[in-house]
């Protein structure tokens, strides 16, 4: 029941599926748990959000700053952090921005 399907989800948060809730119904024994696990939902998918918005901003002014080799390797650092960024599965921003 509840219980197998709260493990399920959380093997999917921990594989980067940040894009699901634990919605259980009003009467179930463990709908506080699964509502503090969505709000903890919403708050990686808060952080991966900005990690992808910083990692824009380094890369962009990496690409402009004439430092040579060594904005070629942060370059190759920034983008490889966005590259493990893009792996996480989030939330739309509209859903996410209606959680405030």
């Amino acid at each position: 029941g509840p219980v197998y399907r709260l493990r399920q989800i959380m093997r999917d948060v921990g594989d980067g599926n940040l894009a699901q809730f634990a919605q259980f119904r009003k009467d179930d024994e463990l709908q506080e748990l699964a509502a503090g696990f969505d709000e903890m939902i919403v708050g990686l998918n808060r952080r991966v959000y900005g990690l992808r918005s910083r990692a824009d901003a380094v890369l962009k002014a990496s690409s402009s700053a004439a430092l040579g080799a060594q904005v070629t390797g942060l370059s190759h650092e920034v983008n490889q952090l966005v590259a493990d960024l893009a792996r996480f599965r989030v939330l739309p921003k509209e859903e996410l921005d209606a959680w405030d």
